[in-house]
């Protein structure tokens, strides 16, 4: 059956959001996470729209850690940037679910034809960055010279002299390549339905040796590790499963309950002065202790959202040790999300972080095989990027981490394989 007309507009809307996100902005996630969800309304069934909502653990948890996080507001320093905070999280929480809902009631065409326009947009942006990359810029210069107003709005890392773009360091690109890492998972396990043979078997490998060339040609440590670890779990995976789930619910606690004496063990032992590590790297060290050592002032409830953010203006002139690279204060954002999670919402907040993540590893744990290693993969990959890079509130990686969530079910619904546990 051919295409409506609104059906191919949706689509190739799709299509040329995701790579101008991956490619251009991958802060346009803030806004494309909400524009699908006004698009998939719809198509819900009016009972669903009527109340979209769920009595599943895996829905509720993170719906009280946004009402948690607004509640902080009571005791932030900044009591409008916290209720900011906990309403993006929350809209972007709705949005996520109201896409849900529509991938699974959607009709199997329909999810046939989102997966093909989804690896198509993963597969020519990581070709389009991989270029972009390799040859300095190459697009976001062409754009800029036909106007200024496509010229990259952050200027940190370029120089712009009228029309003419030049980068100043490929760290501009941190964002788009953990973009791309993040939509990386979900693709390759829409391709692995399709292999039969060893013709078939060559997308998947391809699209995961460009994003892997484009990773490690870039600047961006925390996604090289990120894909080293997502990719090691996946051959735990295949080899011993249960092995794997195990290892995979290991990590996630002591993520949480570890970060803390680790980081503190880590400035103790003058890892922050090792040269062999990157000067951004032993930064992170001096400002997670740092951060560390001031969860006393509130283990329980922390000092409440944005926090982190709120005192960085402060805390810029403070004392630089002899031999640091960074001074002893908490940056803008937290760099790791579980410190900032210890430091800014406390013992009840990390909790809360805690349950969702084995709440969600516990839905995981029910998918069938190969599925399950694809999803336990995207697990590992966006776990490992929250230990050391971006902060909890930036709503482009917010809303990234939650598009990897929908376009696994949409995988997992293109293979027949609905996740009724977490409906």
């Amino acid at each position: 059956m051919p295409l409506t007309r609104v059906e191919t507009i949706g689509s190739g809307a799709i299509f040329v959001a995701l790579v101008a996100a991956i490619v251009l902005q991958p802060h346009m996630t803030v806004v494309l996470l909400p524009a699908l969800a006004l698009y998939a309304v719809p198509s819900l069934p009016p009972e669903v729209r009527r109340w979209p909502f769920s009595r599943n653990v895996v829905w509720v948890l993170p719906i009280v850690f946004a009402l948690y996080v607004c509640a902080s507001a009571l005791w932030a320093k900044d009591a409008r940037q916290a209720l900011a905070a906990g309403a993006l999280f929350a809209l972007l929480l709705l949005s996520m679910r109201i896409v849900f809902l529509a991938i699974m009631s959607a009709e199997s065409r329909a999810i046939e034809r989102l997966g093909r326009v989804y690896v198509a947009a993963v597969a020519t942006g990581a070709v389009l960055l991989a270029v972009t990359i390799f040859f300095d810029g190459v697009l976001h210069k062409a754009l800029t010279a036909i106007s200024p107003i496509f010229a990259p709005s952050d200027r940190d890392f370029v120089r712009l002299d009228g029309n003419s773009l030049q980068f100043v360091g490929l760290p501009y690109f941190n964002r788009n390549v953990a973009l791309l890492n993040l939509l990386l998972w979900p693709a390759l396990l829409l391709l692995w339905r399709r292999v039969v043979d060893l013709r078939s078997a060559a997308p998947p490998v391809l699209l995961f040796g460009v994003v892997a060339v484009t990773t490690f040609a870039s600047e961006h440590q925390t996604s090289m590790l990120a894909l080293v670890a997502a990719s090691l779990i996946f051959v735990i995976y295949r080899l011993l499963p249960r092995t794997a789930l195990i290892l995979v619910m290991i990590g996630w606690v002591a993520a949480l309950l570890l970060v803390r004496p680790v980081v503190l063990y880590a400035y103790d032992h003058d890892l922050q002065k090792a040269s062999w590590l990157q000067e951004s790297a032993r930064a992170r060290i001096i400002l997670w202790a740092y951060t560390a050592r001031q969860m006393s002032r509130a283990p329980v409830f922390g000092v409440g959202a944005q926090t982190t953010r709120t005192e960085s203006e402060a805390g810029r002139h403070n004392e630089q040790r002899p031999g640091d690279v960074f001074p002893q204060w908490t940056g803008q954002h937290g760099h790791n999300i579980y410190i900032q999670t210890w430091y800014e919402l406390g013992a009840v907040g990390a909790g809360l972080l805690l349950a969702i993540g084995l709440s969600i590893l516990s839905w995981l744990r029910r998918l069938p095989r190969p599925s399950q290693d694809f999803a336990g993969s995207q697990f590992v990959l966006v776990s490992t990027m929250c230990a050391s890079s971006f902060g909890m509130w930036q709503g482009w990686f917010i809303a990234a981490c939650m598009l990897g969530i929908l376009l696994v079910t949409l995988a997992l619904r293109e293979a027949n394989c609905e996740p009724a546990p977490a409906a």
